[in-house]
């Protein structure tokens, strides 16, 4: 195990490190050996500009994938097949009336 000892610690700093450490019912010592360890061994924090970037690479790699568009969802996709079967038949219904009208049926 590796020690530590911290120069110039300000009053304030530590006063703040021994009560966070009575609350928890830690040592001062074993406080700032978890806060230092959380510190520096949790995740990286979430950065919303990495996010994005992220994000775009994802969108860009999907185009790539998908002939140049994006794919779309389930709710997306579901909406442009009605959209789709309503244009159908709606040109289906105006067919049939240019019919009627031909035969003179009204």
């Amino acid at each position: 195990m590796s020690s530590l000892t911290i120069s110039d610690l300000s009053e304030e700093a530590l006063r703040g490190l021994e009560q966070r450490a009575a609350k928890a019912g830690r040592s001062t010592s074993d406080e700032a050996r978890l806060a230092l360890e959380s510190q520096f061994l949790r995740r990286r924090r979430f950065d919303p500009d990495d996010a994005k970037a992220a994000a775009e690479e994802l969108r860009e790699l999907a185009r790539a994938a998908n002939g140049g568009r994006l794919p779309r969802g389930r709710v997306e996709a579901f909406l442009a097949d009605k959209r789709a079967e309503v244009a159908l038949e709606e040109a289906r219904f105006a067919e049939s009336m240019a019919r009627q009208h031909e035969w003179g049926v009204t």
